[in-house]
């Protein structure tokens, strides 16, 4: 995915402008007659105290919550 990021108080704002799957054969093909789709909302990622935050929207209306973690070596 790639677009623009923008900072609001403790988020980060991801505005997508273009959005594939790393596998060149389902960007060429699709997946059971489905691609990527640009989304419309900007994905929001909070900052916790040590991690950043992604909640999900699926299509059938679940949602998904994704960590990431710093880690220093």
């Amino acid at each position: 995915m790639t677009g623009n990021w923008k900072c609001n108080n403790d988020s980060l704002l991801l505005f997508a402008k273009t959005n594939r799957w790393r596998s060149d054969s389902l960007n060429k093909y699709g997946y059971q007659g489905k691609w990527p789709k640009v989304p419309v909302k900007p994905y929001i990622l909070v900052n916790k105290l040590n991690y950043l935050e992604l909640i999900d929207s699926f299509d059938n209306g679940e949602k998904g919550i994704q960590r990431l973690k710093l880690t220093v070596p």
